[in-house]
């Protein structure tokens, strides 16, 4: 049968009459000689989901924990005697998984050493804490840190340092020991960077080369006699005579020695005067005392604990050229006297404002040249 041929699509389907033998002279025509039938088909119901599953509806799912709807829609409705669909006007619902959410109070630790450390607690350990604001649900992504997970930095320590010696003189007046050496500052880190903290300009004991300073060179000298190897089994009123030899010469303002190179003294043994055929201020001294004549005049005084010249020598010659001044010798030179109480003056002045004791002692030493 025709309907037996319907694929359930809803077609047309046409049968046709076929003449297989024709009449012949007086015989009967067939009765459905030309003519055809048609039939439609049933038609089955067909239909399609959105989502052919949950699974594939689940894929759609952001971790909020939303509610997801899938729908069954009819693309053919059914014909005449054709099947219904299955789900017609059916829907299928699914809760999506709700992730954890949470976050650090402080997004990394830049941002944390940038809130909370300052200079006073360079060093010191700070830290960062993650916060849980919603935990998961329906097999939701868990959060990537506890509640209350904590992180951890230490605040930067920046490098503190500084120049031995604030400036080059400074470090002249500070340092010099009178031998013409040379000199250059120091740079001391006393505390090094750490935790990414700001280095110094210089390492530890950098030392600035492209600035050094030449010292002063004080000059080194010496009678080449003392009065008693002079005079030695000499007679009284026996005149000798004494060589001063330098062995430092002064240099950059270094302090002098009392007398020039090759200067002489004329001694007289056993009397209180000296002359002198240099160009050099005679110095007066008892020959007869033996104990100061032997002292070297031309070698660096000791300071006391002021800092300031005061050795036995130093008053020795004040002593004598206040003698002179006073007149309380036979002969005196005027020029030397004047010198004796420029001198005074001068060192009350200077030492009286606290000046150091290389300015002090060179002004000392301006009586004996």
């Amino acid at each position: 049968m025709l309907q037996e041929q319907c694929t359930g699509q809803g077609e047309e389907l046409t049968r046709t009459f076929t003449i297989q033998t024709p009449k012949l002279l007086t015989g009967k025509e067939c009765a459905d000689k030309g003519k055809t039938a048609k039939i439609v088909c049933p038609r089955d119901c067909r239909g399609t989901w959105d989502y052919a599953t949950d699974a594939l509806l689940k894929e759609q799912c952001t971790g909020q924990g939303e509610e997801l709807t899938r729908t069954f829609t009819i693309q053919t409705p059914k014909l005449l005697t054709g099947q219904e669909c299955a789900d017609k006007g059916k829907t299928a619902k699914i809760v999506c998984p709700k992730n954890c959410v949470g976050a650090w109070d402080y997004d990394d630790e830049a941002a944390l050493v940038a809130a909370k450390c300052t200079e006073q607690n360079a060093g010191q350990e700070v830290h960062r804490t993650f916060t849980i604001r919603e935990e998961a649900e329906n097999g939701g992504l868990s959060c990537a840190h506890v509640k209350n997970a904590r992180a951890f930095a230490y605040c930067p320590t920046d490098c503190i340092g500084a120049w031995d010696y604030n400036s080059t003189e400074d470090l002249l007046e500070n340092r010099c020991t009178g031998r013409g050496e040379t000199l250059a500052r120091t740079f001391l880190v006393s505390r090094s960077e750490k935790h990414g903290g700001k280095t110094c300009l210089f390492a530890h004991n950098h030392t600035e080369a492209n600035n050094t300073v030449t010292c002063p060179t004080d000059c080194v000298g010496a009678w080449n006699a003392t009065v008693s190897e002079l005079c030695a089994g000499e007679a009284d009123g026996t005149e000798k005579t004494r060589v001063y030899v330098q062995t430092v010469a002064a240099a950059l303002n270094g302090t002098a020695c009392p007398a020039a190179a090759n200067a002489t003294e004329a001694i007289i043994c056993g009397s209180a005067r000296r002359t002198s055929s240099s160009s050099t201020p005679s110095r007066l001294e008892q020959t007869g005392d033996s104990s100061k004549e032997d002292e070297d005049l031309g070698a660096p005084q000791k300071e006391d604990e002021a800092g300031m010249l005061g050795t036995s020598t130093e008053r020795q010659l004040l002593g004598y050229g206040l003698q002179i001044c006073l007149g309380g010798l036979e002969e005196w030179n005027l020029q030397w006297c004047l010198r004796i109480l420029k001198i005074i003056a001068v060192l009350h002045e200077q030492q009286g404002r606290g000046l150091s004791s290389w300015h002090a002692k060179r002004a000392a030493f301006l009586m004996r040249n």
